[in-house]
């Protein structure tokens, strides 16, 4: 019987009863690489399941389920964008950066989306933003001294998509910040996924140039017309 939601095995001989293991090194135990307890019938099982609803992908910033890979609409011009996203999300790929950019209208959220939910599946822990709400969502922070904190945390977040840099988007100061956390993810090779409808040569120097590195990213266009006026 499948136990829903959070219901760990109260008699579980690994975690009695928590849910959830804490890894240790040295005698130390590691609270950022904290694990659900994989015992079968612990809450393994209700957590699996709890994955493939709603209510796990938006924490994740996702408000439903329905863009995903199997229900893209394939027209053409799409199919270097497909690949790509595809690839990243289920792992076929060691580069860890992907920079999709293209007209308004194409299908880029819906393959973020698509992404960002095989990634959690996969355990790839992965926040979707829109890069106007991650930069309102920033500035709302000068009010109580969080904007640095934030920041920390998306330098450092396991997988980061930021979706529809626009053409008329960015002050100087987002720009500047998106340019710091960009470059600490290239750094650290974490899991970052940009879109923009913006030409690749508007976008600043510093941004893009973490996006070419062949070793680590993928740089593609989706060419496919705006679908709302097929």
């Amino acid at each position: 019987m499948v136990r829903l939601g959070y219901a760990p095995n109260p008699h579980c001989p690994v975690c009695h009863g928590g849910g959830f293991v804490h890894p240790r090194v040295d005698n130390k135990v590691l609270y950022d690489k904290t694990k659900v307890c994989a015992e079968p019938e612990c809450l393994q099982e209700s957590y699996e399941h709890y994955k493939q609803t709603g209510k796990w992908l938006k924490v994740k910033g996702l408000a439903e389920i329905e863009n995903t890979f199997e229900n893209f609409v394939h027209i053409g011009g799409t199919e270097a964008a497909f690949e790509a996203f595809q690839q990243l999300a289920n792992g076929w790929t060691d580069k860890p950066f992907l920079l999709c950019a293209g007209g308004v209208g194409n299908g880029k959220t819906h393959l973020c989306q698509a992404a960002v939910a095989r990634l959690n599946q996969r355990e790839v822990k992965t926040w979707y933003y829109s890069v106007a709400d991650f930069f309102a969502e920033l500035k709302a922070g000068m009010t109580n001294n969080t904007v640095e904190e934030k920041i920390k945390w998306a330098k450092q977040a396991q997988g980061l998509c930021l979706d529809d840099l626009g053409v008329n988007y960015g002050s100087m100061w987002e720009l500047a910040r998106l340019e710091e956390i960009v470059d600490a993810r290239y750094r650290e090779g974490l899991t970052t996924i940009l879109t923009t409808n913006r030409d690749i040569k508007e976008i600043p120097e510093r941004i893009v140039s973490r996006f070419y590195d062949p070793d680590r990213s993928n740089v593609v266009l989706n060419s496919a017309p705006d679908y709302r006026r097929r």
